[in-house]
């Protein structure tokens, strides 16, 4: 028997977990409570409020797989800090060599010798021969786009419904019959976005044709999967396919790789050896010190620096003070010579197969027609849902009030998903018995949900 839950069962369910939420966390309540007379809406980052809660939890340390809040609970962490620390919170090896770094100068705006180091390492991943720095993968982006601006005298970009780019102006956008419009989320809006972006689904390459045959797109970038409205992966052959359309018709092809790094040491990219004209890179790239990076193709850097060589690359006012500082990059080359390795991408994938596994398990069992996709480390799952092949079908399938009792439900009994969807991100020390547990979770709540 195939089913669904009830609203009225996830609601009287959602109900309880909130009282048991309210009760177990006073600390994380009187600090934010506290925090709200100085923070906008009681924290440093907006987004802090989407945790399932009816306010956030406050964390006082991490260690590997685990954080431990202000109450003294532990929970085993599948968010790790949404990628950011995906490769495992206080690793010995990255602080010593940060607090070396810092001990010796963490901006003097000169370059140090890691950074070549570094670029030369990026190359090898991703087969992109020149690298520059940001401070965050959107300020990555955001060059990108300009640098593609620059070159091709265009100015739209070309996005997919359902993309993530971080908060950058152009990407902030949903498609409301096939038209640019902007996101909920987008507030103080600069310009109207069908004078900066066209909006196609993923997928579609008869779409993305179309509107690139208008002649005005300096860009089309797109990450290699979706991973914002659950994971959306690329039917076969549809990135080339991509690229090749864009390059006929002199746009350039960007991939953000901020999330899908997950695949392995060169990304997605290597993964499946895609020549993108761009790659995006950041989130936990420099090992929790914010950082960026975005690698440019051989053909692309030698129109750059054609552009250059009218302005003066001294000029040419794409960064910022912090962009490419000591402590940053000294973090990139820890984490890219040490940490960010074969084998630590091994040991992640074998336990993000357990996760898929053991998730697979449970819908089975409980004769759930949903679906679990694993995108390297990365798995996303939904009970209830097939897969989706855009992010149209997909942020219409989303079920708000499951996905938050499923998050507070885990989160009670302390397993942390990350807030924004069902999804695990699987560090290196991640444990069997931390993927059990988030299985066994599951299991008990569909099993409470399910009809009698």
């Amino acid at each position: 028997m195939v089913w669904k839950p009830r609203e009225a069962d996830i609601q009287a369910l959602l109900d309880q977990e909130i009282q048991t939420f309210e009760t177990d966390h006073p600390r994380s309540r009187a600090l934010f409570e506290a925090a709200g007379a100085h923070l906008l809406n009681g924290v440093p980052l907006n987004w802090m409020r989407r945790w399932a809660g009816p306010f956030p939890l406050y964390a006082d340390r991490a260690s590997g797989a685990h954080v431990t809040d202000v109450d003294g609970l532990d929970y085993v962490d599948f968010c790790m800090g949404d990628t950011a620390s995906l490769f495992g919170h206080g690793r010995a090896d990255v602080a010593q060599a940060l607090k070396a770094r810092l001990a010796t100068g963490a901006s003097m705006m000169l370059p140090t010798a890691d950074a070549a180091d570094v670029g030369a390492s990026l190359a090898d991943r991703f087969g992109l021969p020149t690298w520059q720095f940001a401070v965050s993968a959107t300020d990555a982006n955001r060059f990108v786009l300009r640098l593609a601006r620059a070159v091709t005298g265009k100015r739209k970009v070309l996005l997919f419904n359902g993309c993530y780019h971080g908060n950058l102006v152009e990407a902030l956008i949903t498609s409301k019959n096939g038209v640019a419009a902007a996101s909920p989320e987008m507030v103080g809006h600069e310009v109207d976005p069908r004078e900066t972006t066209e909006v196609v689904e993923f997928n579609d390459i008869e779409a993305v044709e179309r509107v690139l045959a208008g002649g005005d797109i300096a860009c089309v970038m797109t990450e290699p999967a979706l991973t914002n409205c659950r994971v959306v992966l690329p039917e076969p052959g549809f990135l080339e396919a991509v690229r090749q359309a864009a390059h006929r018709h002199d746009a350039i092809f960007a991939l953000d790789e901020t999330h899908t790094i997950c695949c392995g040491p060169g990304g997605y990219t290597a993964l499946h050896d895609i020549k993108p004209d761009t790659v995006t890179l950041g989130k936990p790239i420099a090992g929790g010190v914010p950082a960026a990076a975005y690698g440019l193709s051989a053909d692309l850097a030698e129109r750059v620096g054609a552009v250059m060589a009218e302005t003066g690359p001294g000029i040419f006012a794409i960064g910022g003070t912090l962009t490419g500082h000591a402590l940053a990059i000294a973090g990139m080359r820890v984490m890219l010579d040490h940490v960010m390795t074969e084998k630590t991408f091994g040991q992640m994938m074998e336990a993000a197969e357990a996760i898929e596994t053991g998730v697979n398990d449970v819908l089975a069992k409980n004769e759930c027609d949903g679906h679990v996709i694993r995108l390297g480390a990365r798995v996303c799952y939904d009970p209830f849902v097939k897969a989706m092949t855009n992010g149209r079908h997909a942020l219409a399938s989303i079920d708000e009030a499951f996905d938050r009792l499923l998050h507070l439900y885990m989160l009670n009994r302390g397993v942390l998903l990350t807030p924004f969807q069902n999804m695990c991100l699987v560090a290196p020390q991640t444990a069997r018995s931390d993927i059990d547990r988030h299985s066994g979770l599951l299991d008990d709540l569909l099993t409470a949900l399910r009809p009698s």
